[in-house]
């Protein structure tokens, strides 16, 4: 795994899909005095209920381990319009592909926009997401951004990290969805 301190030479921005795949990174990150900085962008949470309980999760997090968190929200509408034609796609098909992109991007937009030279995220923490796709997708995002941001190739499941999450889950007592976020991956 990454070396933080040596390897990061600057403010890092975190895109925080959920609490719990935030639990692999967040304790690593603090304890190690990495300078990270979160960001909540998930238009793909489908209702407004579990949206609003998902970010009420984060904002916890960031309460225990003192972490500066940035809220982006776009109605469902945006997700449904991005991922238009993909509807039936298989789960981990081209719909998430897209999903990816959507939330990676707004977050690059965000590090782009004030300052950060690098972004990592959360999805890596699930067992059920690409990381290979994850990374392709940070990639692309940091050419189509002339190189200034870069996604940091972290894989948050290693390390019993996915493990390390549910312990930190049950610890403070976080809400463990069973689902990605979008009503298709309810099914």
């Amino acid at each position: 795994m990454f070396n933080i301190k040596t390897e990061i030479n600057s403010r890092m921005l975190l895109h925080i899909c959920c609490a719990p795949c935030a639990l692999s990174p967040v304790p690593v990150f603090t304890e190690s005095a990495a300078e990270f900085d979160a960001f909540f962008y998930n238009p793909n949470i489908f209702d407004e209920a579990e949206l609003a309980l998902r970010l009420d999760e984060v904002k916890k997090i960031a309460g225990i381990f003192d972490f500066k968190l940035f809220i982006k929200n776009d109605e469902y509408s945006k997700f449904i319009n991005y991922i238009s034609g993909l509807e039936s796609e298989p789960e981990g098909g081209k719909r998430c592909e897209k999903c990816f992109e959507l939330r990676l991007g707004a977050a690059f937009e965000f590090a782009a926009g004030n300052g950060y030279k690098y972004v990592a995220t959360t999805l890596t923490t699930s067992p059920h997401k690409n990381i290979k796709l994850i990374n392709s997708i940070g990639a692309s995002l940091s050419i189509k951004h002339g190189g200034i941001v870069k996604l940091i190739e972290f894989d948050f499941k290693k390390a019993d990290g996915y493990k390390k999450s549910i312990d930190y889950c049950k610890k403070y007592s976080i809400y463990r969805q069973n689902y990605c976020g979008c009503h298709f991956s309810k099914r």
